[in-house]
């Protein structure tokens, strides 16, 4: 029983992840978005497209290479453009 609870709760974080990360760039401004071309806007909206819609075709390790590699270089561009 202990492991499903926490298989669960794994997957809870994975949705807020996709929702918060992923799901943001589409209510971003287009302007702002080409005002900050160092961000891939379009590779962000594509991996979130790609895993709502193509769950059998989702390769697990590039989900877990955008994570450990991408992530990481996205949150620095963020905090470079925040306010």
């Amino acid at each position: 029983m202990r492991n499903s609870v926490i298989v669960n709760k794994m997957l809870e974080y994975i949705d807020k992840v996709q929702g918060y990360i992923f799901g943001l760039v589409v209510h971003l401004d287009d302007k702002y978005k080409v005002d900050h071309p160092e961000i891939p806007w379009a590779k962000i909206s594509g991996l979130r497209h790609h895993i709502v819609h193509d769950y059998e075709g989702i390769v697990a390790s590039l989900i877990w290479d955008t994570i450990v590699n991408n992530l990481p270089e996205l949150k620095k561009q963020l905090t470079s453009i925040s306010n």
